[in-house]
């Protein structure tokens, strides 16, 4: 099936905070650019849906929904920008568009293998032989393997958003996991 961006702000339906042409021109002043070029339209599609659930599962957004009948955390009523003035409950913030085309290029880029097939992920063994001994990594994104933490997530996505929420914790806020000794 055929994946489809809806970005309307405040939509019932809407599940990505950037379209692939606001995507595309995020990218086009970016040194990735190259990355995100080579993905198809589907696979820009899927990434970004996939960075908004993301983004919206791990941040504690400031503010509250505009709007009962929206599907996404923004549009917000009582959010204010890093600038201090107020964002409008009829918008949703370019940081917030920004961040969320960086993470789908991340996300996009940690499923891809040198050749564009479906493979080792990067970072992981390719091949592993028993006699004589032959190990073979997968060096594909690896750079941006390095760079990412284990949910894919990098401090630079996390300060693009600086100021609209907070980032969510497993534990919760100011819990400490409890371990049995």
């Amino acid at each position: 099936m055929a994946c489809t961006i809806d970005a309307t702000v405040g939509g019932g339906g809407a599940n990505s905070y950037a379209s692939i042409p606001a995507a595309d021109a995020y990218h086009e002043a970016h040194l990735e650019f190259a990355t995100w070029d080579a993905l198809d339209v589907d696979q820009k599609c899927r990434a970004l849906q996939q960075a908004t659930t993301a983004l919206d599962a791990r941040i504690r957004w400031c503010g509250f929904p505009a709007s009962s009948g929206q599907a996404l955390a923004w549009p917000r009523y009582g959010a204010v920008g890093r600038n201090g003035y107020i964002i409008g409950s009829g918008s949703i913030p370019v940081e917030v568009v920004r961040a969320t085309a960086e993470l789908a290029r991340r996300l996009a880029v940690r499923s891809l293998t040198v050749d564009g097939t479906l493979g080792a992920p990067a970072g992981e063994f390719k091949t592993i032989k028993a006699g004589p001994v032959e190990l073979e990594y997968n060096v594909a994104g690896l750079a941006a393997a390095v760079t990412l933490d284990d949910d894919v997530f990098a401090d630079d996505v996390f300060y693009m958003l600086e100021g609209l929420g907070r980032l969510r914790t497993r534990g919760g806020v100011g819990s400490i996991a409890l371990r049995r000794v």
